[in-house]
């Protein structure tokens, strides 16, 4: 007799909401702290009028390391394994449908959005891990991109590409210069992951015609690292 798995009964999806909601509340009232801090750091400075937006993100603190012979062969092996994968028909649907999407937003190239990045150093990186967020859809993907290359020529391009130095419990491409891959052979999520205080920025741009910034890294309700934008 086959056995079912339970349905969630009413109290667990209640405490599963309530969960949800703690969570949600606990991110407001850390992004107000922050907002806080961000923007005593700006008075303080003297020099900034109200026409300076202030915006906050997070901020990458780890500290650089030698990239251990321990976390390459770990990609290694992990990437070989993305290699297998990278026929599998849900993965080269996967690949299809990037093929039909624009991998990233024209507007979020400009060189003001690399600057915020730049403040940042990468606080999106850190779950990235010696698996850098690829899959077998990007080694498919990369694959339809450039088709004269072999799957050890695939292997040799990423392994160049780890950095000597990373940053500690990070992206093992996180490097103190940013990602240590090109555009086209990061993962679909790395291309197109844009961060809230991106977004604020973007839409401040755009509604507000908003075109000063005051950018602050955050740790957090610390700010440890801050800039100033003013396009023309």
């Amino acid at each position: 007799m086959p056995i079912h798995p339970a349905k969630p009964t009413s109290t667990s999806t209640d405490a599963q909401r309530s969960r949800a909601s703690q969570r949600a509340m606990e991110r407001e009232q850390l992004y107000q702290r922050r907002l806080a801090a961000a923007t005593a750091a700006k008075h303080k400075r003297g020099d900034l009028d109200d026409s300076f937006q202030v915006i906050v993100t997070s901020s990458n603190r780890r500290t650089l390391t030698k990239l251990s012979g321990q976390r390459k062969r770990r990609f290694a092996t992990y990437f070989e394994q993305a290699i297998g994968e990278a026929e599998l028909p849900c993965q080269i649907e996967s690949a299809e449908h990037h093929d039909e999407m624009a991998a990233v937003d024209d507007r979020f190239s400009l060189p003001l959005y690399a600057e915020v990045c730049a403040n940042c150093r990468g606080g999106c990186c850190l779950r990235g891990g010696d698996r850098a967020y690829l899959s077998g859809a990007t080694i498919e993907r990369v694959r339809r991109q450039h088709p004269t290359l072999s799957d050890q020529d695939l292997s040799d391009r990423y392994l160049k590409c780890l950095p000597e130095f990373s940053y500690e419990d990070s992206c093992v491409f996180h490097s103190e210069h940013g990602c240590g891959l090109p555009f086209d052979l990061r993962s679909d999520t790395c291309n197109n992951t844009v961060c809230g205080g991106l977004i604020e920025i973007d839409q401040r741009r755009q509604l507000d015609k908003q075109r000063n910034f005051f950018v602050a890294a955050c740790d957090q309700e610390n700010v440890v690292r801050s800039i100033t934008i003013q396009e023309e």
